[in-house]
């Protein structure tokens, strides 16, 4: 899948026509809830880059902590 936080697939090696696109994520959903109910596929399926040097984990934490310290909401501070 390419994300703004994902290396870009062409500097991997990856051909443009194998990266999932929004259509591709969107089937896969589909076919998680439309599965057989003999398969269990747990309570949650990750799709993310399984090469160690994308670094998805660290990418994903700075990206969550910048969105909270974005969204803190208003200084609650007290005003004399």
């Amino acid at each position: 899948v390419s994300t703004r936080l994902a290396a870009r697939p062409a500097d991997l090696g990856v051909p443009e026509e194998e990266v999932l696109d929004a259509e591709d994520i969107a089937d896969t959903v589909a076919w998680l809830l439309d599965r057989p109910a003999r398969m269990s596929v747990g309570p949650l399926v990750r799709v993310e880059p399984s090469a160690s040097r994308a670094a998805a984990g660290d990418a994903m934490t700075r990206h969550l902590t910048r969105s909270r310290a974005g969204s803190a909401g208003p200084d609650t501070k007290e005003t004399p």
